[in-house]
């Protein structure tokens, strides 16, 4: 088996040798001139894994060797600079859920993707979505709490703001963090969060681990996970 992950390029070495150590071959996507600088190298504006595929943004196929390209599924949407034209790849996958502004979710992840939808108003839904297992989740967005909760799924919800974004006043905390084997993997210091001891508990309560790196909390996008038998 082989373990893939995509991740934004220029993140802190600490971190990245972490996520290699636990077997994982890391893929970095350089800022892109499609979109906003906030957010132009985040992997979870350009890619939706399926698991053994990742659906792209045709724009990254050049980050990948030629080994990876056969795993490569070219997407529709072309990502531009504002909202929602950059929203059409930021799906959430939470089991058999799939959770997104659905307006606007790129039309081969609606074909591939066999799961049940659960549209909410919040476009960058995977940047505000912590996927902790098969049925929980983490989230400072009340419409994705609500229409989750609704169909019986877990959700934490917690206060927005707290976690850096570069250019804009704040991120979310699906993009500062990634889900690594057993641990929820955090990109700075979620224990200075204020909802840190109910994020904590709601991760361990599920037989989790936390990992967390002593510098400011940050949303640098998704890892997008690719995982080949």
């Amino acid at each position: 088996m082989e373990k893939v992950i995509v991740l934004a390029n220029g993140l802190e070495e600490s971190f990245y040798n972490y996520i290699q150590s636990k077997d994982y071959k890391v893929v970095k996507l350089k800022e892109s001139n499609s979109t906003y600088k906030a957010i132009a190298k985040h992997p979870d504006i350009f890619s939706f894994s399926l698991g053994e595929q990742l659906i792209i943004a045709p724009e990254i196929t050049r980050y990948f060797n030629e080994d990876l390209k056969k795993h490569l599924i070219w997407g529709k949407s072309e990502i531009k600079r504002q909202y929602p034209d950059n929203i059409c790849y930021n799906v959430a996958r939470v089991g058999k859920f799939a959770i997104h502004n659905t307006k606007y979710t790129d039309p081969v992840i609606k074909e591939k993707l066999n799961c049940q939808w659960i549209h909410v108003n919040q476009g960058y839904t995977k940047c505000n979505t912590l996927i902790v297992n098969e049925d929980s989740l983490i989230t400072s967005d009340q419409s994705i709490y609500k229409e989750t909760t609704k169909e019986g799924l877990n959700c934490l919800l917690i206060e927005p703001e707290h976690i850096v974004l570069r250019g804009l006043d704040y991120g979310f905390i699906g993009g500062a963090s990634v889900r690594i084997n057993d641990a929820i993997v955090f990109y700075g210091n979620i224990s200075k969060h204020p909802d840190y001891p109910q994020i904590k508990k709601f991760i361990e309560s599920r037989n989790l681990k936390i990992k967390y790196f002593e510098f400011p909390l940050e949303d640098i996008g998704s890892g997008i996970k690719l995982v080949i038998n």
